[in-house]
């Protein structure tokens, strides 16, 4: 009785130990596969700025037909100093920009932290727009104004 005990013991030990390896092996590809998404959903959205850039489609517009006199930036990684720069050289005044992963490639903004205390804005552009839902869901209790992602606005200069 002693041996089969052991064996069933050291069997249940050898599954329970490939499949935890096999868990955690699957969480760490569907880790690379999102960040992989992510980043190429980055690049399709710096594409689309550059695309506006060159074809000259002035964005100052977008803001005036929605009447978005005061804008934030939510997110200052690549893609949300690319978005600043562009705003910054048509002349188009940010009120701030919160900095989500206290890193930023763009200084010459106004950087807010989220745990600051921001003025009230027009409108929060979004400007990591893979997971736009799950910053709204956290900008909609601190921003009175719209909450928008960038891409609404890429796209809603070509109208």
């Amino acid at each position: 009785m002693g041996k089969i005990k052991y064996v069933i013991t050291a069997a249940c030990g050898i599954a329970v130990g490939y499949l935890s390896y096999m868990w955690l092996h699957l969480k760490m590809i569907q880790d690379i596969a999102e960040r992989r998404m992510r980043d190429y959903h980055d690049l399709r959205v710096m594409e689309k700025l550059m695309e506006c850039i060159q074809h000259n489609r002035d964005i100052r517009r977008f803001f005036e037909d929605n009447h978005y006199r005061t804008i934030g930036i939510y997110g200052m990684g690549i893609v949300g100093s690319a978005f600043y720069k562009e705003l910054k050289r048509r002349g188009i005044l940010v009120e701030f920009c919160v900095n989500i992963n206290n890193n930023t490639t763009e200084n010459s903004c106004r950087l807010l932290k989220e745990s600051d205390n921001w003025s009230e804005v027009d409108v929060m552009v979004v400007t990591d727009d893979f997971y736009f839902d799950k910053y709204y869901k956290k900008l909609e209790q601190r921003v009175s104004g719209d909450i928008i992602s960038v891409v609404d606005v890429l796209y809603g200069i070509e109208v």
